[in-house]
């Protein structure tokens, strides 16, 4: 009887040992899915902050291209009015009114910057109605990505296209030619 007693108990304590095990084994399992799922939600959110990180950088390396192009025709044309045009708002990012040593204004030029690794056919046109939208006589884009058939600046359809190196030359050349006419 006592031998009989001690094979129930022992079944009995087996049965409890595997309930409870289960049931620890499903607590586990839950936060174990729990962690994982905030694992994942985190890497997430990382690659999110990173994408705007890099974002944010494109965006800052672009305004300066457009502040230092800002600096250099300040300096290299002091009777000039120089306008950056403010963010978000539709149109070139830089006015140039180009003036005369008697304060009259001889026309203007507009410029716009990209600071990118691929040229953008798209360019061209939108920033063509940009110019006609404002009424400027010039239109220059100034970029690190130039069309595969330009070495240094090119005119294509209405607007004049080069790198930052050759801008100071073509925009001379341009502002010369307006004082001309």
């Amino acid at each position: 009887q006592d031998l009989e007693i001690a094979r129930k108990l022992d079944i009995e304590r087996k049965q409890i040992l595997e309930t409870a095990t289960k049931r620890i084994d499903e607590e586990n399992h839950l936060r174990f899915a729990e962690k994982e799922k905030l694992i994942s939600d985190l890497a997430r959110k990382i690659e999110d902050l990173k994408r705007q990180a890099e974002q944010g950088s494109v965006q800052a390396q672009g305004e300066t291209l457009e502040v230092c192009l800002e600096e250099l025709l300040r300096g290299m044309f002091p009777l000039d009015e120089i306008i950056p045009v403010a963010k978000g708002q539709r149109g070139a990012d830089i006015t140039q009114h180009v003036g005369s040593r008697t304060g009259r204004q001889l026309g203007t030029i507009v410029f716009e910057t990209k600071r990118t690794r691929n040229w953008s056919d798209a360019w061209i046109p939108k920033f063509r109605g940009d110019q006609l939208a404002c009424g400027a006589d010039i239109a220059v884009l100034v970029t690190e990505a130039l069309p595969k058939e330009v070495e240094r600046f090119a005119f294509m359809d209405g607007v004049w296209v080069c790198d930052y190196a050759a801008a100071p030359a073509l925009v001379g050349t341009l502002r010369w030619s307006l004082q001309q006419v």
